[in-house]
């Protein structure tokens, strides 16, 4: 609705800002791009990768990606210039280790940029307190963009508060430098009429700035430091070569790449590529 927010509108645009021909992107937990984020990269001369949990939705994302089973990132220190990352963090276990992985593959200077929902607003509050089998229900019948069930993921909303963010954040070396409380309107009941209704008003109340920590989306960014100078543009440039793989099982890197894959020198832990998706999970090579 165009009186609220458009929340993926925001974060494209926060993105854009950031990004410059030549940088490497991370696009943490892609899926199949659903909201189109790789053509804004791409537009932009960047070179996307993607990292994913789930094989299925890996298989249709369009660019090259990385599947994972969490933990250790499988890429080297400073691979990359710019993370992106849209309704994701709600769903991290163990946020700690993935804001530690994060920055580590973090150039300094930096930005990740995330896009996730709050824990104050009415929609996670209900997501905490129902089972995961009510949120399958939920994103089938009251979505205008209806799921399925494989598509809906467990949540645990532990890195969707400021305070969650500001903290986590610093711990991994990662300073918040934007944060914006997001009302994105009542998306989910376009199929209900009075539902609907009711939450026009409601989002319509927390336009005010006192309630502003009761919307339903935030839109973080934060900033590896040092920053790379603007005199160092060039420098930041030659010093990007090929994407260094690190090795999940023991952290090695380089792994010793092959037409199907890498392989660690150290563990023999192996990655198996088959076109543009790379397995690095224990079974995947």
């Amino acid at each position: 609705m165009a009186e609220f927010d458009d929340d993926q509108g925001r974060y494209r645009a926060a993105l854009e800002r950031r990004v410059r021909a030549g940088d490497r992107v991370l696009h943490f937990g892609c899926g199949w791009d659903r909201t189109g984020i790789v053509p804004v990269l791409a537009g932009r001369g960047a070179e996307v990768v993607g990292l994913e949990v789930d094989p299925s939705a890996a298989d249709r994302y369009p660019a090259p990606v990385f599947v994972t089973d969490g933990g250790r990132l499988p890429f080297g220190d400073g691979s990359f210039d710019l993370v992106a990352s849209e309704y994701v963090f709600e769903h991290l276990e163990r946020p700690a280790e993935v804001f530690a992985e994060l920055s580590r593959v973090l150039r300094p200077g930096g930005a990740l940029v995330v896009l996730t929902p709050n824990r104050w607003s009415y929609k996670s509050v209900v997501a905490a307190l129902t089972p995961h089998a009510v949120h399958r229900l939920a994103a089938r019948t009251l979505r205008p963009d209806a799921r399925e069930a494989a598509d809906v993921y467990p949540t645990f909303y532990r890195a969707n508060t400021e305070r969650a963010l500001r903290h986590l954040g610093a711990a991994a070396g990662l300073a918040l430098v934007d944060l914006v409380f997001l009302n994105n309107g009542p998306t989910w009941f376009r199929k209900t009429p009075g539902l609907f209704a009711a939450g026009v008003v409601y989002h319509r109340l927390l336009r005010r700035p006192a309630l502003r920590r009761l919307r339903c989306g935030l839109l973080a960014t934060f900033e590896k430091r040092p920053h790379w100078s603007d005199a160092d543009g060039g420098e930041r440039a030659a010093a990007r070569g090929p994407l260094v793989l690190r090795c999940t099982a023991c952290a090695h890197a380089p792994m010793t790449a092959s037409e199907t894959g890498a392989r660690c020198p150290r563990c023999r832990h192996g990655f198996r590529t088959r076109g543009p998706v790379t397995d690095t999970r224990a079974g995947g090579a």
